[in-house]
């Protein structure tokens, strides 16, 4: 039953997001230790909905529990497979706004504004030294 209900919050969080339509086929979790484990993931395009902008075949990996209790996802061992870009969707899907027209060269800037620096990562992790 639970693995039902994040499966459908995380299709509603990504959907919302992403600004089009997020399918998850399927999704399991273990507590202990703490992995998830998702299906046919596909991002509808927003302009082109009949298609899937990114399809994710099998996303697995373990997830830290402590900071995710503080809204933050951190996984140290991700296997992503099956991935695959611009492919046809069985019916269009929905989309909430369409994108910006952003040149590469803006999305790359917003990207480096929004990456952390290595002080910033280093201030951030809880790094221990043995003696």
């Amino acid at each position: 039953f639970a693995d039902m209900l994040i499966k459908s919050v995380l299709e509603a969080q990504l959907t919302q997001a992403h600004g089009a339509e997020v399918n998850i086929g399927g999704f399991e979790h273990r507590l202990f230790p703490l992995e998830v484990k998702v299906t046919e993931i596909g991002f509808t395009d927003p302009a082109q909905p009949q298609n899937n902008q990114l399809v994710v075949g099998r996303l697995a990996g373990d997830v830290e529990l402590m900071p995710l209790l503080s809204d933050q996802l951190i996984m140290n061992q991700v296997d992503l497979l099956d991935v695959a870009f611009n492919q046809p969707r069985p019916a269009p899907g929905k989309v909430l706004r369409q994108p910006e027209g952003q040149s590469f060269d803006e999305i790359l800037s917003e990207a480096k504004e929004a990456l952390p620096t290595v002080d910033e990562l280093l201030e951030r992790s809880p790094l221990k030294t043995t003696a």
